[in-house]
C-alpha cells in the first residue's frame, strides 16, 4: 500500500505531506522516517522517493518521506516539531501497520541528518535510531569551513548562540544513551568532514549509543542523490536493518 501527499499535520492553517510505504505483511516491523538535504531552505521529499519505496520492499519497514517546513519559512525548532507530527502519525497506526513502536528510525541527508539526529538525541519523539547520509553533525565547523552555507544555517537556527549548544556533537552529552546510530559517509567528503563523523560516532559511544560508520569509497558529499548511487544505499539500510533490529518478533 502506498498512501500518497498525507497530511500529517494535525492543523488547520498548514499542511505537512508525507508519502507512506506500507508493505504487505502481519510480520511485526519497524518505520524508517526519511528527511531530506537542501541546505535547509530547500529541498523536498521527492528526493527519497526511490529509497524510500525500495527500502520499504528490501526491509518489510514501514517507509515515509516527510515534507518537512523549510528554514526559509519557519526556522528551528519548527522542523523537530514537524518530526514528531510524523513520528505521531506513524504511531497512531502502529497496530493496523504491525509497527513496533520501538523500533522507530528517523534517517536524513546532509541537514536531513542534522534534523534526525537532533530529534533523537533530544528525543523528540518515540525514535531511537539514527541514520546519516553525510549528515552534518558539527553546526559550527560546518559553518566555518562552509561560509557560503551561513545564511542558510542562520535561517535554520537565527539564534547563533544554539549553533554550538544544539549541534549533535553537543546533543550526544545527554541524548546518546540507548540510542542507535549509523553514519553512512563519503570517504571524500569535503563539506562534512570524516573525522568530524568519527569524532561524532565516538561521542555517541562515550555516552551509551550504539554507533558505527560505513566509509563509502570515493564518495564526495552528496553522492546519495545520484539515481545511479541509490541501491548502495538501500543495501546499507537494510543490511544494518536486518542484522540489527529485524530479528526481534
Amino acid at each position: 500500500m502506498i498512501e500518497w501527499n498525507v497530511d500529517v499535520s494535525q492543523q488547520s492553517d498548514r499542511k505537512l505531506p508525507m508519502d507512506i510505504f506500507v508493505p504487505e505483511s502481519d510480520r511485526l516491523r519497524g518505520a524508517l522516517l526519511f528527511l531530506h538535504g537542501g541546505g535547509f531552505v530547500g529541498g523536498r521529499k521527492e528526493q527519497f522517493l526511490g529509497i524510500c519505496a525500495s527500502a520499504a520492499l528490501k526491509t518489510g519497514w514501514v517507509c515515509a518521506s516527510l515534507d518537512y517546513r523549510l528554514a526559509g519559512k519557519a526556522p528551528f525548532p519548527a522542523q523537530t516539531e514537524d518530526v514528531r507530527a510524523a513520528v505521531a502519525y506513524l504511531e497512531a497506526h502502529a497496530a493496523q501497520w504491525r509497527i513496533d513502536t520501538n523500533r522507530v528510525a528517523l534517517a536524513g541527508g546532509s541537514p536531513g541528518g542534522c534534523i534526525a539526529a537532533q530529534s533523537v538525541l533530544m528525543h523528540e519523539t518515540c525514535a531511537r535510531i539514527c541514520i546519516l547520509l553525510n549528515g552534518i553533525v558539527n553546526i559550527p565547523a560546518f559553518v566555518r569551513r562552509n561560509p557560503e552555507e551561513a545564511d542558510r544555517v542562520r535561517a535554520y537556527m537565527p539564534d547563533e548562540t544554539e549553533w554550538e549548544r544544539l549541534s549533535p556533537h553537543r546533543l550526544t552529552n545527554d541524548g546518546a544513551a540507548q540510542t542507535h546510530f549509523l553514519m553512512i559517509h563519503g570517504e571524500k567528503d569535503t563539506v562534512v568532514l570524516p573525522e568530524e563523523i568519527r569524532a561524532f560516532e565516538a561521542a555517541l559511544r562515550r555516552n551509551g549509543a550504539l554507533a558505527e560508520t560505513v566509509f563509502l569509497a570515493g564518495e564526495g558529499h552528496a553522492w546519495f542523490n545520484a539515481p545511479e548511487k541509490q541501491p548502495r544505499v538501500i543495501d546499507c539500510i537494510s543490511d544494518y536493518i536486518n542484522q540489527t533490529f529485524s530479528n526481534r518478533q
